[in-house]
């Protein structure tokens, strides 16, 4: 997975998100919508980590001519 699709996946898709029990659960249950944010926070940090370290190991990789070739 590409470093830019990490820092931009979704924790919630569309279906998920106009479910009518999942809606009451966030208005009904401040204690779920905690938890689910807890987890959607853990998530994004996450997956920023991943496309920090893979943007890291990208710019690592990149092709530098050898001193002989250089000239």
């Amino acid at each position: 997975m590409s470093y830019r699709l990490l820092v931009c996946t979704v924790s919630l898709d569309g279906k998920q998100a106009s479910g009518k029990a999942f809606n009451a659960a966030l208005k009904d249950k401040p204690e779920v919508k905690s938890r689910l944010e807890s987890e959607w926070d853990a998530a994004a940090k996450g997956n920023y980590a991943k496309a920090i370290d893979r943007a890291d190991q990208a710019a690592r990789m990149r092709w530098t001519p050898c001193r002989e070739y250089a000239r």
